[in-house]
């Protein structure tokens, strides 16, 4: 801005008697140079807002800003922002007192500037507003106050006179959980509903003065404060636990623990066992307890304790509480399971059925008496773990994914029995696996009977001769092992089970017993072993093809004579069955007519109830007669099978050689 100065100027000459004369306005504007600060006139500055006022109303006040102009100037503040220019101040947001460091600065060439500071408080009054609220923001209240406890007096005072210095207090927001009530002239905040520490501690209040025009507010933290209300609680009404015989003493048993709600000192928890014991003890900070001895059983089975534990707080009035332990004492777990051992390898089919029982494995506890009870069977590695699985409790392993999907021919499984004794103890074995095709070929001896002739003073350890079969599968299922029939075992001779040497095992003596005849078995390694039995080819119709026999591992009464019979016969199959179990034929036969028959044999044992094997037959597959050509056998797979009532199985596989005429 420019100064304005405005003078007149006269001219006049010098004539002594009538001098002459003229006059001239002359205007004189004098500009401004930049040598002052700004400066605030009266800072700080103090505003006083209402609470009611709104986001965006104004609040005025006025400084000199520049000595060099004297011109009023106004700064328009919001909060947060500074406008440049201007005479208002917004609230933006409702608030409580605030301070605001304001810069102003002039427009000069080289600009200069202040910094005041304006407080905002939240009341504002036409004439006075309330005066200062004394807020005591923080008081103490114990939980057990009665209703109508006086917690704080909050007061204010106001300048104003007559009605206009009237204030009302009340509680901003408030709602049913607030357990407080404020008295409207006095101020008192009193407690309205029973308190409890343990629900909550901690409230903040918003108290308002108001005088009927104008309010200002407050916030009174209240904090409630812990009696010893709360008994200890422990974690179990009843506690139980396992523990094995003991060498020492002192040795940890179990821990139990109790929580108190309350706070400090009324939480602190101290353990005891009343009335006293005299095999444990407790230790009185942690809840753990030891043995106080040697604890043995002397030949029982077990013995159980029973005793109570009490947990005290530390109040200066105790609470209490108690829980039952009951500690059983077992003999202590020496032995891990046994598991009895399985063929090195197990030779297993590719083709078998999903669900099949490939194997059952049985393992025993000397803990137990050499009993398999309470031992669980798990799966613990191996590459064949996806394409088995295995029951726990009796060792059943069940394939659970077709072979046909697998890309190795061998497969380990690691199977894991774990006893449920104190310790548990656990041992393992590894089951091999080899995939193969079918076992087509039973194995065939070369001469259908063998005659030895051996002196009676031949040395006991002699080999008498050799028994040989051959067998046209390959693999494991063209390995042959070689067995003596039951009914033969208790003759004074051996067999090898691989090389088929028949060994002398005891003396003999002519005198007593010339002739033995032996059956000798001759069995391959495939997943379902064939075994053959000779007969002599060019027999008529009629020819007796074996002679049955079944096993039941009952006592006599329950046992045969045995009563055997076709199941669902069919007119195509040429054979016949009596009743005493004689397979013979009815007609010849004809590979190039029919080259397989399926044949079901039952028996059933004169016991009573009777039992047969029928059950069997439902949940099985068939067994099969097949005839083959190449030396015009036809051979012949009889399953005779016989459940007994701790369902024991025999399994007959018997070759029939019939030829062509």
């Amino acid at each position: 801005l420019l100064s304005v100065s405005q003078l007149t100027v006269i001219a006049s000459d010098m004539h002594p008697v009538q001098p002459l004369s003229s006059s001239v306005l002359v205007t004189v504007l004098i500009g401004d140079v930049n040598d002052h600060w700004p400066q605030f006139m009266n800072s700080p500055y103090v505003a006083y807002v209402s609470n009611e006022m709104g986001p965006g109303e104004n609040i005025y006040f006025h400084f000199i800003l520049d000595k060099s102009s004297m011109a009023l100037k106004v700064v328009l503040y919001c909060l947060f922002s500074v406008f440049p220019a201007g005479s208002v101040v917004c609230a933006l947001r409702q608030t409580e007192d605030i301070v605001v460091n304001v810069h102003v600065e002039d427009a000069g060439e080289n600009p200069k500037f202040d910094i005041s500071t304006i407080s905002i408080s939240s009341t504002l009054s036409e004439d006075e507003p309330v005066g200062t609220l004394v807020a005591i923001f923080f008081t103490k209240v114990s939980e057990d106050a009665s209703i109508g406890h006086s917690i704080i007096q909050v007061t204010s005072n106001d300048d104003d006179i007559g009605v206009n210095a009237i204030i009302n207090y009340s509680i901003i927001d408030q709602s049913d959980h607030i357990p407080f009530n404020i008295n409207f002239t006095s101020g008192y905040i009193t407690v309205e509903r029973p308190l409890d520490r343990e629900m909550q501690d901690l409230y903040i209040l918003k108290v308002n003065a108001n005088d009927s025009a104008w309010s200002i507010s407050t916030d009174i933290t209240i904090v409630v404060t812990d009696i010893n209300d709360n008994k200890p609680v422990f974690s179990d009404n009843f506690y139980t636990v396992v523990l094995p015989e003991t060498k020492e003493e002192d040795i940890f048993v179990m821990q139990v623990l109790a929580a108190d709600a309350d706070l400090g000192q009324n939480s602190e928890i101290l353990y005891f066992i009343e009335p006293s014991n005299e095999e444990f003890w407790v230790n009185a900070t942690t809840g753990e307890i030891y043995t106080k001895r040697q604890l043995t059983l002397y030949n029982y089975p077990f013995e159980i304790y029973q005793f109570t534990v009490f947990a005290f707080d530390c109040g200066s009035d105790p609470l209490h509480s108690n829980t039952a332990v009951s500690v059983r004492l077992v003999p202590y777990n020496h032995y891990p399971p046994m598991i009895l051992p399985l063929q090195s390898l197990i030779v297993i089919p590719s083709h078998i059925a999903v669900g099949t029982e490939v194997v059952q494995l049985t393992a025993i506890d000397l803990d137990a008496n050499n009993s398999s009870v309470n031992i669980e069977f798990v799966l613990n590695g191996g590459n064949a773990s996806d394409f088995f699985w295995i029951h726990s409790d009796n060792g059943k392993l069940i394939l659970h994914q077709t072979l046909a999907e697998s890309v190795n021919l061998r497969l380990t499984l690691i199977v894991v029995a774990k006893d449920q004794g104190t310790p548990s103890l656990s041992s393992q074995t590894e089951i091999t696996f080899e995939i193969t095709g079918r076992n087509q070929f039973p194995p065939l001896f070369k001469e259908p009977d063998v005659t030895f002739s051996v002196p009676e003073d031949l040395p006991i350890g002699s080999v008498i001769g050799k028994i040989q079969a051959e067998d046209a599968d390959y693999g494991p299922n063209g390995a042959i092992m070689y067995c003596i029939t039951p009914g033969n075992q208790y003759f004074p001779f051996s067999v090898g089970e691989a090389s088929g040497l028949l060994t002398l095992m005891t003396e003999l003596d002519f005198e007593k017993q010339g002739v033995y005849h032996l059956q000798i078995k001759a069995m391959d390694g495939g997943w379902a072993s064939k075994t053959g039995a000779q007969v002599k080819e060019n027999q008529p119709q009629g020819t007796i093809v074996a002679r049955l026999n079944a096993f039941d591992s009952d006592l006599p009464l329950n046992q045969g004579p045995f009563t055997y019979w076709l199941v669902n016969p069919s007119t195509e199959i040429p054979f016949s069955l009596t009743p005493d179990g004689v397979l013979f034929t009815m007609r010849p036969t004809d590979r190039e007519q029919i080259s397989a028959f399926h044949i079901l044999v039952a028996v059933r044992d004169a016991g009573i109830p009777p039992l047969d094997n029928l059950e069997f037959y439902r949940r099985s597959m068939n067994y099969f007669l097949e005839v083959v050509g190449v030396s015009v056998f036809i051979f012949l797979f009889l399953s005779l099978l016989f459940f007994n009532m701790l369902n024991c199985l025999l399994k007959l596989l018997i070759m029939v050689a019939l030829s062509h005429k």
